[in-house]
């Protein structure tokens, strides 16, 4: 009996702070009409519980009905009207008769309305009001519930202006997740992420935006296996991820960049690096959000419909400020206008969202891209993507590390390890990052498969083989030249340099670029001995 009425006090302090907040806005915005994002369903349930009294004791002439106008109402009434996805909303003149009039309903009720064409467009959208709870509500509000007080602290300052009173409800009846741990500060703050983002996908499941909006729980990844370009690396930690975290915790006036572009040839680490910045910058500052947003996903058939989902989903990033929106494979998303792939409206949109976004520190977004010239260039240029970032074909420092972890992972076991890791970081110039680790999960099959030869020669013998496949180590050079050009602002040139400079050296030891085993007269050494290696043993000393 206890449990029961402590809830319905806390229900009762719900829904009387959400009407004295929607009415207070009314009267600062001075607004005839509103239309409040809610769960029209559940507001209407906590509604129930509230007295005529008690709306009295609020503001005078209050009127509750659900999918309906009330009968028997004046000039001086201020309605409260409760509407689900199918209810249609009188015509205007209708709804200015009365004082006020305040609609509920849920996301998707205003696409619906503005595709059937039943209000004027600019009364709605110009009077959306999506009401969050405040820090004091929340912790006040855990408190009722018997919450411990330094939960509920870390919970408020977790979840506050990103909850809206729908959202609250939900979280009063979960409360029992954060409690039981308020010693344990990793329990309590992965208890109340737990929570938190249990609410956020709620809301993207009922709006309608998971699709090109995805939610990442970044306490829950680890990082992803990334080694080498410790340059490059440390340089963004440097120049992104601690100016930014100090700009969250309030601790520096500096404004950090715009975002984040990475770009470079495929297969060289760009995704993974994405996702282990973003999750080291979200454990700096745990009030940050991680979406990866894929516009592709938003696409449909019907007219408007696919700017009516992008939209939707930009609302949803901007209500869940402060966060970090990853954009992967960007090219797709945000080709050169007067392509077919997508929508030119659609881009602008993109586009228009990002300067909106460039005067606001609250949203980072991170891009990468295989082909920065396909790319529309008002998405990538400076205050939208302050950093530039090239990830190039690794150098020889990022192989040897590569090579070295990525063996010690497979359990690879060598008779000479330095000099076949001397030998096995030359042949691997030119290769990108996935395939080396290619080659040497080969190499563990092989070694699994129990062939007859050392560890040592079936790897040698492998990078031999992927070099002498048609890696052409002058045009790799070039494409490293020609991805500078694409984008004269980036920055880590410096790294470029070094990594085409590696190339030109070793193309000049292997002789003239000819990678045909055939090729007898003129052949180098380096084709001579890789010839011989191969054509000296029978097929089932093959690694591939």
């Amino acid at each position: 009996m206890a449990v029961l009425k402590r809830q319905k006090k806390v229900e009762k302090l719900v829904a009387s702070r959400w009407l004295r907040r929607v009415l207070e806005e009314l009267r600062r915005r001075q607004w005839k009409v509103a239309w409040v994002v809610e769960n029209a369903v559940e507001m209407w349930t906590l509604f129930e519980i509230l007295t005529a009294k008690e709306r009295a004791g609020t503001s005078p002439n209050i009127r509750v009905s659900l999918n309906a106008l009330p009968m028997m109402s004046n000039n001086n009434d201020i309605i409260v009207l409760f509407a689900d996805g199918s209810y249609q909303l009188p015509d205007y003149g209708e709804l200015r008769r009365y004082k006020a009039i305040i609609v509920v309903g849920p996301p998707d009720l205003i696409v619906s309305l503005e595709r059937r064409n039943l209000p004027p467009p600019h009364i709605f959208r110009a009077r959306k009001l999506v009401l969050t709870c405040g820090e004091d509500d929340i912790r006040e509000m855990l408190m009722a519930c018997d919450v411990p007080e330094d939960v509920a602290l870390l919970a408020a300052y977790v979840m506050k202006d990103r909850l809206t009173y729908t959202d609250l409800y939900a979280l009063v009846r979960r409360v029992k997740h954060l409690t039981g741990h308020s010693n344990d500060e990793s329990a309590v703050l992965r208890e109340v992420l737990d929570v938190l983002h249990e609410l956020v996908e709620e809301t993207l499941i009922n709006s309608g935006a998971q699709g090109p909006l995805k939610l990442v729980r970044w306490y829950e990844e680890r990082p992803r296996r990334f080694w080498g370009f410790k340059q490059i690396v440390s340089r963004l930690l440097e120049h992104i991820v601690k100016p930014l975290t100090d700009y969250l915790w309030n601790r520096s006036t500096v404004e950090p960049p715009n975002g984040v572009f990475f770009f470079g040839p495929p297969g060289n680490g760009k995704s993974t690096l994405m996702m282990n910045l973003a999750i080291e910058i979200a454990r700096r500052c745990p009030r940050l959000l991680v979406f990866e947003l894929d516009m592709l996903m938003a696409r449909s058939r019907l007219f408007g419909e696919t700017e009516a989902r992008t939209q939707m989903a930009f609302d949803l990033i901007d209500r869940f400020k402060p966060c970090i929106v990853l954009m992967d494979e960007a090219e797709s998303q945000l080709l050169v206008r007067k392509r077919e792939q997508l929508h030119e409206c659609v881009i602008a949109q993109i586009n228009c969202f990002l300067r909106w976004r460039s005067s606001s520190k609250d949203v980072f977004i991170m891009m990468t891209s295989n082909e920065p010239k396909l790319m529309d260039g008002a998405a990538i240029r400076s205050k939208r993507m302050d950093c530039a970032a090239p990830v190039p074909y690794p150098d020889a420092n990022t192989r040897r590390e590569l090579i070295a972890k990525e063996a010690e992972r497979l359990g690879l076991v060598f008779e000479h390890p330095s000099a076949t890791l001397d030998e096995a970081v030359r042949l691997s110039t030119g290769m990108s990052c996935s395939d080396i680790v290619r080659c040497l999960e080969n190499v563990a099959c092989a070694v699994k498969d129990k062939r007859p030869r050392p560890v040592d020669d079936l790897l040698l013998e492998e990078f031999r083989r992927c070099a002498l496949s048609g890696l052409d180590l002058s045009a790799r050079a070039d494409e490293l030249r020609q991805l500078l050009r694409a984008l004269p602002r980036a920055e880590f040139k410096d790294c470029v340099r070094k990594v085409i400079a590696e190339f030109e050296a070793e193309a000049g030891r292997r002789g003239p670029e000819t990678w045909r085993l055939g090729r007898g007269p003129g052949e180098s050494e380096f084709e001579a001995e890789a010839r011989r290696r191969m054509g000296g043993h029978s097929d089932q000393y093959y690694v591939v």
